[in-house]
């Protein structure tokens, strides 16, 4: 969901949708990938979404934890 509102994503979509060929970084402002939303994008509601979607989360009620990696997948040998 992040993405969907992230600056930099932006610049890079924005790019590749108003120019012939793939997205060039070199041609959007680098200050993007500091900011914290887009323009037009109010970043205090965000926050509080993903604060709110934090304290649900089962991470932070330590469950379930495993007690050792798990075996790779066969395509990842």
């Amino acid at each position: 969901m992040g993405l969907a509102y992230d600056a930099a994503v932006h610049a890079v979509v924005m790019d590749a949708l108003n120019r012939r060929g793939p997205a060039d970084p070199a041609r959007f402002d680098p200050s993007a990938c500091a900011a914290v939303a887009f323009d037009g994008v109010a970043p205090a509601p965000l926050f509080f979404a993903g604060v709110a979607a934090l304290t649900r989360s089962e991470s932070l009620e330590g469950e379930p934890n495993a007690s050792e990696e798990p075996p790779l997948k066969p395509y990842a040998a």
